[in-house]
């Protein structure tokens, strides 16, 4: 069994000095530690282009706390179209595969989610659900009196509304789903649904009539 040797690499600086640029497990480097003559590309995030080091030396470093490990120095080379070519293709390469990857794991989870009794098929059924939440938080009696509204609208004062009152309608209308309008020959105020207090019963009936198919 191999042992998961740490690899420190450092860079050999012009005038001699060392400046260390991190490193990892040996793991991380293909499970063999960097020889002599190597040559190593580093992607730099902010400038999204490649540096090139070329390993110059390799030392062992043994140590009584259990962190031994390899020390990798490294000096920076000029970034030869060859070298370049080489890095970028590795990195369209790694693009093209996680795409497939990530097509063949959204083909799967679509499977999934269209076989019933599958946790993906109740994750899907859930999201879409959720999409017709009501967002008002009103009761059954509130979106009772929207119900009646809806289907009798001649019938648009208090007293000809079944459970409503002021204070029920103030409510309503304050949120915006009622609208109040002008009063009648009775001098009763009229009130009206307005398009959000429809959307807000459709949500309803959705979302409480919801099956799982």
């Amino acid at each position: 069994m191999s042992l998961d040797y740490t690899i420190r690499l450092y860079e050999l600086l012009p005038d001699g000095k060392l400046e260390a640029l991190g490193g990892g497990p040996i793991s991380r480097f293909g499970g063999a530690c960097p020889n002599v003559g190597d040559t190593i590309a580093r992607r730099e995030i902010l400038s999204e282009t490649f540096q090139f080091y070329s390993v110059q030396r390799r030392i062992f470093v043994d140590s009584a706390d259990g962190d031994e490990g390899w020390a990798v120095v490294i000096r920076a080379t000029d970034a030869s179209p060859f070298l370049t070519k080489v890095a970028e293709e590795w990195i369209d390469e790694t693009k093209f595969w996680r795409e497939v990857d990530e097509q063949e794991r959204r083909e799967e989870y679509e499977k999934a989610a269209a076989t019933k009794g599958t946790i993906e098929w109740s994750r899907r059924n859930t999201a879409e659900r959720a999409k017709y939440r009501p967002q008002y938080g009103l009761d059954g009696r509130e979106m009772g009196v929207l119900r009646f509204m809806s289907k009798n609208r001649k019938r648009n004062t208090i007293d000809r509304i079944p459970q409503a009152g002021e204070k029920t309608m103030r409510k309503l209308s304050e949120i915006g789903v009622v609208r109040a309008g002008e009063n009648d020959p009775r001098g009763e105020q009229q009130w009206y649904l307005t398009k959000e207090g429809r959307a807000e019963l459709k949500r309803w009936d959705t979302w409480t009539n919801w099956k799982y198919e």
